[in-house]
């Protein structure tokens, strides 16, 4: 639940006309919050980096120093935020390594970081992995407003179609907290109802069709790898440390790590794991176990 005010923007009207947009800020995280894996797609000017370089990718990571622009599926963790370079800027503040995040393709547009907020009348809230999942949740709503709260891997999420008024500027840090406003049309609302309840309905897709967005490690702030499950010989059958962003599906097996098993000699054929071969000393069972 958010802990501060969350006024509402005089201009919601002008806002309900707002075009589309093709990506939105998402903040600056440290030198050590670009996820593992990342594509490099080089140095380019941020309009290239958004809507070409990083074309299939869910988010960009543009390094505030270099300019390098970088390209991953995982959302920017919460524990990783950094104060922007001044209000209203999508820049990171100079010589601190820092990356501006932004998520792609989405029809919200940033209005900016605000402080001492306080609630609308009518709006739901819950909290979000990051900002995709946050927009999904808001994408029935006008507005989505969201907060790093420190030492929390977990984003407050708000979404209401309330006009928001009274909102003091900040520039984005994490301590004390911020709220991240967005907003989209009303058209755009309105066409996400059907949508919102289909995604939620299977989930967020955050890989191509046939993977799985698998958690690199049993922390889901750290991020996520797409994997083909049916076939990865450490996820057989399902993610090793879970699906990103949700909860409660089956947790895959590292076939390599079957007491017994040689390594080389065992595949992950359909989700199950087949051993060819046993080490020295083990010998392979008719139900192919290595005992």
């Amino acid at each position: 639940m958010l802990r501060y005010a969350v006024t509402l923007f005089a201009a919601i009207s002008l806002l309900a006309q707002s075009v589309a947009a093709e990506y939105a800020f998402t903040g600056c995280v440290g030198p050590l919050g670009l996820p593992v894996g990342s594509f490099m797609a080089g140095f380019v000017d941020q309009n290239t980096c958004l809507t070409t370089s990083c074309y299939g990718y869910r988010f960009a990571y543009i390094h505030g120093d270099s300019g390098a622009c970088w390209c991953h599926n995982s959302q920017p963790a919460a524990l990783s935020q950094v104060p922007a370079n001044g209000i209203g800027f999508q820049q990171c503040v100079p010589g601190t390594g820092s990356y501006a995040t932004f998520d792609r393709p989405t029809s919200f547009d940033w209005d900016g970081c605000y402080s001492s907020l306080a609630p609308p009348v009518n709006f739901i809230t819950g909290t979000a992995i990051g900002p995709a999942a946050c927009f999904l949740m808001c994408a029935s709503y006008i507005s989505a407003v969201m907060e790093a709260v420190p030492l929390n891997p977990l984003y407050d999420c708000l979404c209401t179609s309330d006009p928001l008024t009274g909102l003091v500027a900040s520039n984005c840090a994490s301590t004390p907290p911020s709220v991240f406003i967005y907003s989209h049309s009303a058209g755009a609302a309105a066409s996400a109802l059907p949508r919102r309840r289909n995604e939620l309905a299977l989930d967020e897709s955050y890989c191509p069709i046939g993977q799985d967005a698998c958690q690199i490690s049993s922390d889901p702030a750290l991020g996520y790898e797409c994997l083909a499950t049916s076939t990865e010989l450490e996820s057989c059958g399902g993610c090793r440390f879970g699906t990103y962003g949700n909860t409660s599906t089956s947790i895959g097996i590292d076939c390599t790590s079957i007491p017994g098993v040689s390594s080389k000699s065992v595949a992950c054929e359909g989700g199950f794991c087949v051993t060819k071969r046993c080490r020295k000393g083990v010998h392979l069972s008719p139900s192919g176990e290595c005992i």
